[in-house]
């Protein structure tokens, strides 16, 4: 007898926490036609910016002079990503001059007219396909503008939300080590462009290479405590509710990515962040959750309307509108037909990989080549459970020779204290502290 796939709401597909090992989210976004002006219920939101956290620790992202590590991609409008982090730019704009007109002596007391004529080129109404809902009446107060909700778009070039020049989001995700002070979004769009630009900067102490190593223990714990929770069973009705957008996405596909990109992740990321967050959940429970079993599409399963239904207010026009209460509308097909059934496969790893069993959390750790400061491998992953296929198994000392500079190996401590003692501990405790 045929077993029929899992029965899933359209309008409430399971969802993620913010704290999804594995994953940096940002931009909260509501489904398809559950949008109101004051937005939607908190299991009717998928998290529209997701960024792999193997995409900034990997060969894409880069560390800065001053320490902290970067990754950047581009998101092409229309798409989800897009429009929450233009929604983003928006709220942090609201969150600006909001302030400014209510407590700056140099705005208070000033009419609209002439805040518009001042701000020229720093702030406004309309800026490319982002618009204000609220329209100030020339001759009230700036106070006046924003006590009944006004603000204004903050695009100045030199500190503005748009130019990239503060974060309009940031968080430390629980599964990062204390060691990370926050994981920010930025971002810069240019009215015109087909594209928005973002990055996200991870603000940690130490060094990077400190961050890493702790980081492992921390996702092996996320994932622990997410796949308490997430079953086969889940993860199959996530299947299935990506797959229901399937006839959605065909008759209103958003834009793609613009040719000649070849950040895969940035890509996947921005055409599908709904189904690109579930299979990074899949592929991290991957190690505990058995595939679920087949199924057949349920004949009676409900689809979702060709075009979304969205209660609208006086402002949400034709184009993308950022509205001043947070609302956060998602135009055009919002989830695509993204399959996330691979990603419960075996993750693989490329020639030269090794694996070290570490007792202390039960599991093998997986390092791959990376030439670095006298190392040839970079730890990329937690404790897994079994040994991946074509990952070669090594000892203790040949994993430390492979992936930790010589000062930092157990064998040279060991020689360091037996040679000199208290004096010769206390020399190599400068020499690290440099």
């Amino acid at each position: 007898m045929a077993q029929w796939c899992p029965r899933v709401d359209p309008l409430r597909p399971p969802t993620l926490p913010r704290d999804t090992p594995g994953a940096l989210l940002y931009g909260a976004t509501c489904m398809p036609g559950t949008a109101t002006a004051t937005g939607c219920h908190d299991d009717q939101k998928f998290w529209a910016v997701v960024v792999p956290w193997d995409a900034v620790t990997g060969p894409a992202g880069w560390t800065a002079p001053g320490g902290n590590r970067y990754w950047a991609g581009t998101a092409a409008m229309g798409t989800p990503t897009a429009t929450a982090i233009l929604r983003l730019q928006a709220e942090r704009s609201r969150l600006h001059t909001q302030n400014v007109f209510k407590n700056w002596d140099d705005y208070k007391d000033l009419r609209m007219a002439q805040v518009l004529a001042k701000t020229q080129g720093k702030l406004a109404l309309d800026y490319g396909v982002v618009h204000v809902e609220l329209r100030p009446d020339p001759n009230e107060t700036a106070a006046a503008f924003a006590r009944r909700g006004g603000y204004m778009l903050w695009v100045d070039p030199q500190t503005g939300a748009f130019a990239s020049k503060v974060p309009i989001d940031g968080y430390r995700p629980s599964w990062l080590p204390d060691d990370v002070r926050t994981c920010q979004l930025w971002a810069y769009y240019q009215p015109g462009a087909s594209v928005v630009e973002y990055s996200v900067r991870i603000d940690y102490r130490d060094t990077w290479d400190q961050v890493i190593r702790a980081s492992t223990g921390a996702i092996q714990r996320g994932f622990d405590k997410l796949c308490a929770t997430v079953s086969g069973e889940k993860i199959q009705q996530a299947k299935v509710a990506v797959d229901m957008y399937r006839d959605l996405d065909a008759k209103s596909k958003p834009p793609t990515t613009p040719a000649g990109s070849t950040n895969t992740a940035t890509t996947a990321t921005a055409s599908s962040p709904y189904a690109a967050a579930w299979a990074i959940a899949a592929a991290g429970c991957a190690w505990y959750t058995a595939p679920p079993p087949p199924c057949e599409p349920r004949p009676d399963q409900p689809l979702p309307p060709a075009t979304p239904l969205v209660t609208t207010t006086g402002g949400w026009k034709a184009t993308m509108t950022a509205s001043a209460g947070g609302a956060a509308l998602m135009p055009g097909a919002g989830v695509t037909s993204a399959t996330i059934a691979p990603a419960v496969a075996a993750p693989t790893y490329p020639a030269g990989s090794l694996a070290w069993y570490d007792k202390t959390v039960d599991g093998y750790r997986i390092a791959v080549p990376a030439p670095g400061d006298g190392t040839t491998h970079a730890p990329i992953t937690a404790a897994l459970k079994g040994i991946p296929a074509g990952v070669t198994v090594v000892t203790t000392r040949e994993w430390e020779r492979a992936t930790l500079p010589f000062w930092r190996r157990g064998t040279t401590k060991i020689g360091l204290a037996a040679v000199g003692g208290i004096a010769v501990i206390s020399t190599a405790t400068v020499f690290l502290t440099r």
